[in-house]
């Protein structure tokens, strides 16, 4: 290969590379900038939660790990049996992210593995188990598809701050299988 194609080709790799890096710093400005746009937003939630619970905001950093974009419920819940764990998580974590992150349904996936990191166990009857709280968990969209999920309604939020106020607070209580519907 002559010398003239390879200074040609170096010339071409060292314009991709300055392209790359202008690309790499317009993408790490617009993380922070969406971090800096969300985290007002999870305060602003956060406190808000904490405010309708009853607890104060560090309490509630006791039940739940926000993040930019996510958030984890930390707390074990305690329940009867594994559908009404399976319920007072559920209920919980679509709260949090009703408050903190402006979402009111959330994908039956994402909660699956929420719930599976939360150590709650057999999942494989979660959609059964959840639909027997259709006042407080509404399923949205065709089961077994990938946009499948649940959404939470006013009454789950209500029951859901209550659930929260004891979490915060360590209490064991676990009687929500009487209410199912």
């Amino acid at each position: 290969m002559p010398d003239g194609q390879i200074v040609q080709i170096q010339k071409k790799l060292e314009e991709h590379e300055e392209r790359i890096r202008k690309l790499e710093t317009l993408l790490q400005t617009e993380k922070e900038d969406a971090r800096a746009r969300s985290q007002p937003l999870v305060e602003a939630g956060s406190q808000k939660l904490s405010r309708e619970a009853g607890i104060t905001e560090e309490q509630l950093r006791y039940v739940f790990d926000f993040e930019e974009e996510d958030l984890n419920l930390i707390q074990p819940v305690h329940g009867q049996n594994e559908r009404e764990k399976q319920f007072r998580a559920s209920i919980c974590i679509l709260t949090g992210y009703h408050y903190c992150y402006g979402r009111d349904q959330i994908r039956s996936e994402e909660l699956r593995k929420k719930l599976e990191w939360l150590g709650l166990k057999s999942l494989t009857n979660l959609s059964t188990n959840l639909s027997r709280y259709k006042m407080f968990i509404v399923p949205k969209g065709q089961p077994r598809s990938p946009t499948y999920g649940y959404k939470i309604t006013l009454p789950g939020i209500k029951r859901a701050i209550e659930t929260i106020k004891e979490l915060a607070a360590g209490e064991r209580s676990g009687n929500d299988e009487q209410d199912h519907r």
